[in-house]
C-alpha cells in the first residue's frame, strides 16, 4: 500500500487534499506579512501625528509635559491661577534706530494677579502708557528681532509696571500685535 501511495503524481495527491499546496501556503505568508507591515506602519504613523491618543509608553513622540521652576507641570495648574487679562490699546512708536526711522506697532496684554479687574489699573492707566512708550521707544529693531529681545522685553516691562501698582501687580505681558517696519 505503501508502494501505491508513492506512485501516485504529486498533482493528484494535491488535489485530493492529502498533501496542502506550497503555493498557497507562500500567498498565506505574503498575505500575512502584508497585513503586519500595514499594521505596524499604521500605529508609526498614529504614534507620530496622534502621540496624545497613545498610551504612555508607546506615545514615543509626544513632548514631554513642561514643567515650570518650582517643577509643577503647567497642565496640573488649576483655572484659578489665570488672573484677568488687561487688554491694551496699540503702541505706535519710533526706534532708537540712527541708520534710519524705523517703527514698532504692538499691541500689549497685561495679565494680573487678581481673577476680577482691579480699579487701580484704570486710575494707572497714564503711568502705565507711559512707561510702556519709554521702554519701547528706547529699544532698537536688533533688539527686538529675535525671540529673546521679545522675552526681554516682556521682562523689562513688568519690572518697570509693577513697582508702580500699590494693590495689586501683573504677572505676565502678552503681545497680540507685533510689528516693526
Amino acid at each position: 500500500m505503501e508502494n501505491q501511495i508513492s506512485e501516485i503524481p504529486v498533482e493528484v495527491i494535491q488535489e485530493e487534499g492529502l498533501v496542502p499546496a506550497r503555493s498557497s501556503f507562500k500567498k498565506w505568508l505574503i498575505l500575512g506579512g502584508g497585513v503586519l507591515i500595514l499594521l505596524v506602519s499604521g500605529l508609526g504613523v498614529a504614534a507620530f501625528f496622534f502621540p496624545e491618543a497613545l498610551p504612555g509608553p508607546l506615545a514615543l513622540f509626544a513632548d514631554p509635559p513642561a514643567q515650570d521652576p518650582q517643577g509643577v507641570r503647567k497642565d496640573q495648574r488649576s483655572k484659578e491661577e489665570h488672573g484677568f487679562i488687561y487688554n491694551m490699546d496699540p503702541f505706535i512708536v519710533n526706534l532708537a534706530d540712527t541708520d534710519q526711522s524705523r517703527y514698532l506697532k504692538i499691541r500689549l496684554n497685561l495679565e494680573g494677579n487678581g481673577r476680577e479687574q482691579n480699579e487701580e489699573y484704570a486710575k494707572r492707566l497714564p503711568q502705565i502708557k507711559d512707561t510702556v512708550l519709554a521702554i519701547l521707544s528706547k529699544k532698537t529693531h536688533q533688539e527686538l528681532l529675535d525671540s529673546t529681545g521679545k522675552e526681554k522685553l516682556k521682562t523689562e516691562i513688568l519690572n518697570h509696571l509693577n513697582p508702580k501698582m500699590a494693590g495689586f501687580q501683573f504677572k505676565a505681558v502678552y503681545y497680540t500685535e507685533f510689528v516693526i517696519q
